[in-house]
Order: structure tokens, then sequence, then C-alpha cells
């Protein structure tokens, strides 16, 4: 056993520690605070004996110092760990002492030791898994498996970006996260969380509310079709030059008969009987332009976005346009571009150069709509974009411009028509290329047409 008086140094911090007892009484360590901590409001001390930890408590800045009682008859190596705490949890400041304790333990001594700055704070993160649900993060290192008992935890760099994500989820669930995140899109259900102070990430399953989103890369593609194709119509020309600048996403797949109900707690579709729970799959129809922004703004409040529109009766404004981060409709551009998935004019439908392939339209069809995402996909992993129900997107119908243009909105509209998109089940293949485009009124209800979503992200 080592000498009561031989002090093994704090690694850091700025205290005066005496050792002292009266006679027959059990050992006390007493710390003295000559400075406190920058940025500190708290110290938080935990006590360790032979590398089990046993008890802990905190220090308020009014007090000088505390005492650190030692369990009569215990011996072992002590390790007392003190945390400056700012008002957040982070840590900004820390060190250890350790000692050789034991009964014997009578004598008083005095050191003083520099608590150390922590740069940059580390604060606590704590992930806790529900319902199977596995956690991981990169680069700081959380991984809670599948059927974890007990909550991750963790401390992370003040600033630093924990990329989260949820994966193994049973069929028809996504993930509902107990922390502001940037964005939730993916399939995997992704959620980067910014460490700034204390925080717990609670996930749990919830209802698929909304079709899977994606995220679509920036970039620059031709619109339109060339006056030389035989299939096209004269409002698909002048062929232009359009930027898609700032992050936007897709809706995988049209929105869902079974994703229309559970949030706006009706359906209209007319596709929807014998086979009630297959047909829950198919795409909503007999929806106006007016009832699908009305989705949009329903389904953002009940995900805590913003809601993108101003809807006064049939009036519909969009105020912030692109930097509204609630549930819209594409722009028409966006719409295109999607579809195309970055191979400029060469794909003439959306994934590939045979309609059959891609889009349920008048030759496979049966006269009939068809549960989504049973085509193949196009290069950007989005379905249905050819054929199925034709889709609603934001702009009023006008003609095209011979300029290039940024992020075009499209006008506002007249009321006398709005643009949809893609073609349906009724029409022939020459309606499902990706450049052919439609005036619809935007009261207008059919059982050919429906609609997906978009979001805007920083």
């Amino acid at each position: 056993m080592k000498s009561s008086s031989a002090w093994i140094q704090m690694v850091v911090g700025l205290v005066v520690v005496v050792i002292g007892g009266s006679c027959g009484g059990e050992p006390v360590l007493w710390v003295h605070l000559e400075e406190w901590p920058e940025g500190a409001q708290v110290l938080q001390v935990q006590r360790w004996l032979d590398g089990v930890e046993y008890e802990g408590f905190e220090v308020q800045p009014e007090e000088t110092g505390f005492a650190v009682s030692l369990a009569e008859g215990r011996s072992g190596e002590g390790r007392l760990q003190v945390w400056g705490m700012d008002g957040t949890g982070c840590k900004v400041a820390g060190g250890e002492v350790r000692e050789q304790l034991g009964p014997a333990l009578r004598v008083t001594k005095e050191q003083s030791v520099r608590l150390a700055a922590m740069t940059p704070a580390r604060c606590p993160v704590e992930v806790d898994p529900r319902s199977g649900v596995r956690v991981v993060s990169e680069p700081e290192g959380i991984n809670c498996q599948e059927g974890a008992k007990t909550p991750c935890q963790m401390e992370a760099a003040k600033g630093s970006v924990l990329s989260l994500s949820a994966v193994s989820l049973a069929a028809g669930t996504s993930v509902s996260w107990g922390v502001l995140c940037r964005e939730v899109f993916d399939p995997s259900d992704h959620c980067e969380l910014v460490v700034a102070e204390r925080r717990k990430v609670v996930v749990e399953r919830v209802k698929i509310l909304r079709p899977l989103m994606r995220k679509l890369p920036t970039g620059t593609f031709l619109m339109g079709s060339l006056r030389t194709d035989p299939e096209a119509y004269s409002d698909e020309f002048p062929q232009h030059l359009v930027q898609i600048q700032g992050g936007f996403a897709m809706a995988v797949t049209e929105v869902t008969q079974r994703q229309y109900e559970q949030v706006m707690k009706s359906n209209p579709s007319y596709f929807q009987k014998p086979n009630y729970s297959e047909d829950l799959d198919r795409p909503v129809e007999q929806v106006s332009w007016v009832d699908a922004v009305k989705y949009c703004n329903q389904l953002s409040v009940l995900e805590g976005l913003p809601p993108c529109y101003q809807i006064v009766g049939e009036t519909v404004t969009w105020p912030e346009k692109l930097k509204c981060r609630g549930y819209r409709l594409p722009m028409e551009a966006e719409w295109e571009y999607a579809a195309r998935a970055g191979t400029g004019t060469s794909t003439k439908y959306a994934g590939s150069a045979n309609a059959d392939e891609v889009a349920w339209d008048s030759s496979n069809s049966g006269r009939t709509t068809h549960a989504v995402a049973k085509k193949k996909e196009n290069g950007w992993g989005l379905y249905d974009l050819s054929g199925n129900v034709w889709e609603w997107v934001w702009d009023g119908y006008s003609a095209y411009g011979s300029g290039a243009e940024m992020n075009p909105t499209g006008p506002e509209g007249d009321g006398s028509g709005r643009v949809v998109r893609g073609g349906s089940w009724a029409n022939d293949a020459r309606y499902v290329r990706v450049a052919c485009r439609n005036r619809v009124a935007p009261g207008y209800r059919n059982l050919h047409v429906g609609f997906r979503l978009a979001r805007s992200y920083p």
C-alpha cells in the first residue's frame, strides 16, 4: 500500500485537495476550489474505487469546496473525476485525482492542480434504441445494435456532426427522431445531428405518412423537345437550358391511397375495390390541384414542418417559394429534371427507351391503375414518372421561353390551367414521354390524375 502522503498527480484541474479524518472516523477528501473553470456553471464530481463507479454529485459555483467521504473499511485505488460543465451540460474543463485508499488513511495532505480547458467542449449524446431499431453514427462511433436494452452513450466534440441512421425496419414503418435533425428523406431515414449541447436521441417506429423521399443532385439540363422529334407536341418547344440549384428531394413514388387516407382521412380514388388492401398501394386519383396542395400542407403540419401554401378557398399562394422547407408540389422543371435523372435528352421515358419497362399505359395497364413501384425505376431510383397517373406540378400553364432559366417556378396561373406531367394508364406511349406536358383546370378531378411530393432542403 502506498503512503497516505503519496499523491498521483491530477491529470487536469485546479483544486486544493486535503485528505484527513478524525480518530476512529472514516477518511474524507476535502477539495477546495482556488479558481472556478472559465465557462463552467457547475462542477460534476464522480468517484471510482478500483475502476468501479460508485457515486457522483454536483457542486454549485457559490461553493468554495466540497467533501468526499470514503466508505469505512474500504481500500483500493480511488479515483476522483471533476468536470466543469456549461449551461447546456457540455464539458468545458476537467481532470482527475488518483490515490491509494484504505482504513489507515489519517494524514492531512494538500496539493494544487489546475483544471485544464477542453477545446472544443465535449457534449453528451445518448441514443435510445426502440423497437429493435439499430442506430449507428459516424464519425463519433455510436453503435446501438438491434435489441439493445440500454441506451448508447457517448461524448462528441461541440460542433461536430453525427450522421445517424435507422435500419432493419419492418415493412410499412418508418422512424421518428426525438431530436431536431437537419432532414429525414432517404429510405433508411438518415438524420444529421449537430452537437451543440447535451442531447438525447429517441428513435421510435411510426407509420409511414408520406412516400419515401430521395435527395437529388443539383445540375443543368435541356428541358423540352427538339423540333425535329416527330412525337413532340408544339408546347414542348423550344428546348431550353434550365439550372436546378439548391437542394431538393422528390418522392420515390406518387402519393398512394394508403398515404392519402392516413393524412386526409378520406380516399376519393375510383380504383379502390374490390381488393381494398392491395388497392391502397395504388396511386391516389380523383384529386384536384387544390386537394394536392392541401395534402402537402397537412402532411407538413403532422411532421412538424412549416406549411408552404396559403390557401383561401380555391386561391393558393406560395409566399416563400423554394425557401419553404415543408412538403410541396414539384416545379415543372424539377419534375422533368427528376424524370431524366441526369441522362440529358437520350432517355425517352423515365428510366428507359422502352415504355413497357417503366410505364403503365394503355398498352399494358388493363384500363386501371397499378400499385406503385412495380415497374423499373429510373437512374435516380424514382418510379412511375412515366405512366400510371398524370401528376400535378405547381406551375400554371404557359409556353416555354427560349432563354436559359434557373429554378423556374412558372407563372402563378390565371386559374384556367395547371400543368400535369407523366401521362397515365389511359394514354398511349406518346403521352408518357418525359417531355410531354398537359394543361388541366386546377379544380379538375379524374381517375387518371394524381400527384407526388417534393421538398426543398439546405
